[in-house]
């Protein structure tokens, strides 16, 4: 599990979107992030990077990461037609700053 720091801004996640039969292609998907601490559930747009190979991004503000803790994020993409498919789940902990 990865950590960031406390406070910190302009942080990637990434993710990719695949089911059991592997990667998903998103291309022409929104996608939409939810990240979630032990005291707040936030949703921020997201970006298809790679639609072919199922690659997301989300930059986090200094806002979305104020807990120290452990944390949770789902990337969620809508397809043109209507339909949805969200990710596995990703974890990445904030540490304290000095």
């Amino acid at each position: 599990m990865s950590e960031i720091i406390q406070g910190d801004s302009g942080t990637i996640l990434e993710g990719t979107v695949s089911d059991d039969n592997g990667i998903v292609d998103i291309r022409g998907c929104t996608v939409t992030f939810t990240i979630k601490s032990s005291t707040k559930r936030i949703e921020k747009d997201g970006m298809v990077i790679d639609g072919q190979n199922g690659i997301v991004q989300c930059v986090l503000s200094s806002e979305d990461v104020q807990d120290i803790g452990n944390y949770v994020f789902q990337a969620t993409v809508k397809f043109s037609n209507g339909n949805q498919f969200s990710s596995n789940l990703n974890r990445f902990k904030v540490g304290a700053k000095l």
